[in-house]
Parts: structure tokens; sequence; C-alpha cells
């Protein structure tokens, strides 16, 4: 389904067979163009050339701009066709050389007999683009205007099932708000926020990630303690992400805070990490957390959920300074270690994309139980909203320019 969100009349009369030109000085006159010495001369040879094209034309439209011909406007600009402005000397300057604004509508899941997605009225993905100006009158827009870059401007837009899109980009953390997440990890299956990208330039770094998994394999020196205010922030979030054991709550917690010891010791000795965990951070908006304890706290917390490799070295470290139950940690292997392995995408047979940006989308949806969906989505941001009775929930998703049949996992949502 192809929308036009800008018409423009020069191209829709290009459509039309072209008028035949029959002066023989026309070739001379733009091969003059092109070697025209000064502005001057080039506007001279410009009104020459168009004043032997305009010769037998059909007025069609009017001119965008006579006055560059030094042409006298008393009542209305002169009327032109397709031919005159195809062969305009000024004819990349003038918007009329500007191509139509069109979006091409791509459905992600069944195909209607009409060739949109299976279960959305036409009608209301054209409403999707439909408002209305002071007066009141009706008009086509872009509806991701000011939410993407690309906006007014040609492009393939997305339109998605909503349980299809909620399956495909689930967020396996369960964050409690995603307002102010900035985008989405294919390999974790979480939102990222804004912490996550210095972490994520420091550990994928291979030789950085090999020191530290090197350090848990190796023996604390002494014995460190957590600050009084990661303990209790430690403790919350531990609760919040499910990790702590329900048969054994005293002893798990007691577990997995000395391995938080072990990893905030292991941290604090590299530049890279003290500069991210020394910055000022607020709770649901520099990290998923309800929380603050110190940036370290915070950093560990965050490179363990986004590299699980790290969690999995240190549980199947058997080194004399872990001495813990295995089962201690049982519950917050689950969480953390699924994260990687439950529903992981084959990235070495796609793009090779893991992380995306969270993209706006338009949402399609009936009356009933609208109130009670959030508009934040783990690999979106519903920007605006269109109730209707005759469509099945559907997003329609400005993609960024990222090619979203190209990320696999579809077939299985």
């Amino acid at each position: 389904m192809r929308i036009t969100l800008e018409s423009n009349v020069f191209h829709f009369s290009m459509e039309k067979k072209n008028r035949q030109l029959l002066e023989p000085s026309i070739p001379l006159m733009m091969s003059s163009l092109l070697w025209a010495n000064s502005e001057s001369e080039y506007k001279q040879f410009s009104i020459a050339l168009r004043k032997l094209v305009s010769k037998g034309s059909t007025p069609e439209f009017d001119c965008a701009h006579p006055e560059w011909f030094d042409e006298v406007v008393e009542n209305s600009p002169p009327q032109i066709d397709a031919t005159v402005c195809q062969f305009c000397g000024y004819k990349d300057t003038c918007e009329r050389s500007q191509t139509n604004v069109e979006v091409d509508i791509i459905p992600i899941g069944p195909i209607s007999n009409e060739g949109v997605l299976k279960g959305v009225d036409p009608k209301d993905i054209l409403a999707c683009f439909d408002s209305h100006d002071l007066k009141g009158e009706l008009q086509r827009i872009d509806p991701f205007f000011g939410f993407s870059k690309l906006a007014k401007s040609t492009r393939e837009l997305y339109l998605i099932p909503l349980e299809k899109l909620q399956n495909r980009f689930p967020d396996l953390s369960k964050n409690p708000t995603l307002f102010a997440a900035i985008g989405y990890d294919l390999v974790t299956q979480q939102p990222i926020w804004p912490i996550d990208i210095r972490l994520l330039q420091f550990i994928l770094i291979p030789t950085n990630k090999g020191r530290i998994i090197k350090r848990i394999k190796s023996k604390m020196k002494k014995e460190q303690t957590l600050k009084f205010m990661d303990v209790k922030c430690l403790k919350s979030i531990a609760a919040g992400r499910n990790w702590i054991s329900e048969e054994k709550p005293s002893e798990s917690f007691a577990a997995i805070k000395k391995l938080f010891v072990k990893f905030v010791t292991i941290l604090e000795k590299y530049d890279s990490i003290r500069s991210v965990a020394n910055m000022p951070m607020k709770p649901f908006i520099d990290h998923p957390f309800d929380c603050n304890g110190t940036g370290y706290l915070h950093v560990a917390i965050r490179l363990i959920e986004l590299e699980p490799d790290l969690f999995k070295t240190y549980r199947d470290h058997d080194g004399s300074d872990l001495n813990t139950d295995p089962s201690l940690l049982k519950k917050m292997e689950t969480e953390i270690w699924n994260l990687r392995s439950a529903k992981k995408i084959n990235l070495e047979t796609s793009e090779k994309r893991r992380f995306l940006p969270r993209f706006p989308a338009v949402l399609i949806h009936p009356s009933e139980e609208i109130d009670a969906l959030s508009l934040e989505m783990p690999a979106c941001r519903i920007v605006d909203v269109l109730v209707s009775e005759n469509s099945e929930p559907s997003l329609l998703v400005d993609s960024l320019e990222i090619d979203l049949l190209n990320i696999q996992g579809w077939n299985d949502a």
C-alpha cells in the first residue's frame, strides 16, 4: 500500500506523454547553458530556451518562478506545461523538480486480499495520516514528524500486529517503566538505557572482557564488603528481578551480595568504568531501577544483564573464594542466563545487528482495553493512537531506515 504525503503537480503531469519539440535550435541552446561564463549569461540562455520550448505548449499549471525569467506578473503567473519545466534552466533549483513524498506500508504478518495486513481496515491506515488544520480542513500529514529524522520523506513504514511485535521484542528483564529506554538488545531481549551505551563500548572489546573473566576466576586477596546504600538498593533490585530463593531468602541474598562484592571490586580497577560509575544517575532515567546505590553497583548489575557470560563464568567457577551453595543462585541463574538463551536469534546468519533504536509507532486499536495498554514498549514508543472498531490491534512503525524484514524471528512471534 502506497500513500502520498505531498503531491507534486509537475511529476503528475510528467506521467502523461511528453510534448514533441520541433525547434532545431533547442539542442544548441541547451549546450550554451553548459558553457555559460557567468550567471547573467546563463540567465539569458535560460530565457531564450524557455521561449523556444514554450512554442506550442498547452497551459497546465502556474509557473512557480516567472521572476527568474524577468516575466512581469500582473494578475496571475503564466501557465506552462510539464515539457517547459523539464527543459527549464533552473529546474534543479525549483521546488517543482522535487518528487512526490510517498510512503510504502509493508505488512509483517498475514496479508489480506486488499494487499494490507490482515485484520486491518485500509481506511484506518489512511486515517493515521489525516489531521485537521486550524480552519478545520482535512490535510495529509506525516504522523512521525518530530519523532523521526526521516519524517516528510519517501520511505518504507511497517504495519505489524500488536501481539506479534510484543512477542518478537519482549522485555525479559520485566522493567516496570520504559519511558527513558533508548534502544533494544536483540541478544538479551531487553531495552537498553543511557548507562548501557558506555558499558557496551567497554565490554564488547574482547580484551576488556577477557581481563574481567580472568579476574572473576581468580581468588580475592582480601574480604570486601558493599556499602550500606548498595546493600539496600541491591535487595530492592534482587526482589524486583526475582533473583532471591523463596526457600532460603536470607542465604540466597547473602550469596547474591557476595557475587556483587566481587564484581564491584573488579570493576573499580578500570578507568573506563570509573568514569561511568562516578556520573550522577537518576532512577528510571539513566538505569532501569527504582533505587540509587553507588555507580559501581549499577554498572555491575547492568554488565551482568547485558553480558550473561560474566555471570555464567562466576557461577561455573569453583574457586575457594566462592564457597557458596549453588542452589542459592539458582533463581538468579534462571533469570540472568535465560536472557541470553531463551529465544536467542541466530545472529550468525542475519545481518549481525545486535542493537535497535526504539522505533516511533502509531497504535491502531479498538476502544476496548485500550486504557490498560502501555504506550511504552521495549522496542518502540507509541506516539499516536487511532481508536477504531474496524481493525485488530496493530502498530504502524517507522523503522528509522532499518529493514525489519531482515530481522529474524518473526515467524516464531
